[in-house]
């Protein structure tokens, strides 16, 4: 059996506001929806979408409206895009008032400079591109 990952899809309880923090922020264009939501498809890359989607919607059919909508926990999931200029994409980031998790650095071990980040939704961003030399 094959598969083929088509897209990622963050449901959210913010949409509009995370609709703007991925089109203005994050500069993605999108190709299906807008604001208004329920659902909007962004071009991520090269054949990738990321798509948002309103999580009450996907609470109702999947059953567990009965669930809490969040709770506390560690990440279990990591947005990660590469970029030409992890620097450059955190300031960008910073001036538009979204704090980062961590500043710019190097990780030797992950032969990468990083940073990161959370979208409106409380999803973790890590933006990075490889260390010079490897």
């Amino acid at each position: 059996m094959t598969y083929t990952l088509t897209h990622i899809r963050l449901l959210v309880n913010n949409f509009k506001e995370c609709f703007f923090f991925y089109r203005d922020v994050m500069g993605f264009e999108y190709r299906a929806g807008d604001e208004t939501g329920p659902y909007v498809e962004f071009f991520a890359g090269d054949n990738i979408m990321l798509a948002l989607f309103e999580r009450s919607y996907m609470a109702n059919v999947v059953h567990t409206t009965d669930k809490p909508a969040e709770a506390s926990a560690q990440d279990t999931t990591t947005l990660c895009f590469e970029v030409a200029n992890v620097d450059e994409i955190a300031a960008k980031v910073k001036q538009v008032g979204i704090p980062l998790i961590n500043e710019p650095m190097d990780i030797e071990q992950w032969v990468l400079r990083v940073a990161h980040f959370r979208d409106p939704a409380g999803n973790l961003i890590e933006i990075n591109h490889d260390l010079p030399n490897t």
